[in-house]
């Protein structure tokens, strides 16, 4: 069964041709309508609410403390601490400066460990503890510099 449009054709070839131009007369409109909207409204993002990359902050200058292991006491035995942590300050900040310090640092740490129970440095609020123990000296021996972060290599309590 094939299907035959002519010019002089009955009332169904005319039909099916108006319909064929309705339905092309109106995938244009549609079209040129999807076309004016983008033109008015910009594209699909336009309503959706503008969110910023956020800004990726620059390694700043990271310097090692020298390695090191406390003693303490939990009543009933002794316990070892063994640190090795690496400071991140500003970049403007000289490794050399920090490097420098860093002797004073791991001194200022030591008298502030004596006071730590082993107990303490249990699960995420021990690591929390010793990192800000770790923040208050160098704050402390570094004035005016401040410190960015403090990295923790290696925290083992036996």
């Amino acid at each position: 069964m094939a299907l035959r449009i002519t010019l002089g054709g009955t009332g169904s070839d005319r039909s099916l041709r108006r319909g064929a131009l309705l339905l092309v007369g109106a995938l244009g409109l549609l079209t040129a309508l999807g076309g004016g909207g983008v033109a008015l409204f910009g594209t699909a993002h336009a309503g959706k609410p503008v969110v910023e990359e956020p800004k990726v902050q620059a390694m700043g200058t990271v310097a090692p403390l020298p390695p090191m292991e406390f003693t303490l006491a939990d009543g009933h035995r002794m316990r070892q601490v063994e640190l090795r942590v690496l400071l991140e300050f500003d970049p403007k900040v000289d490794r050399k400066l920090v490097e420098m310090h860093a002797p004073r640092i791991a001194n200022a740490l030591s008298a502030s460990m004596i006071d730590v129970n082993p107990t303490e440095l249990t699960g995420p609020a021990g690591t929390r503890l010793v990192k800000e123990q770790i923040s208050i000296a160098v704050n402390r021996e570094m004035k005016p510099i401040r410190l960015r972060q403090v990295l923790l290599q290696r925290f083992l309590v036996r």
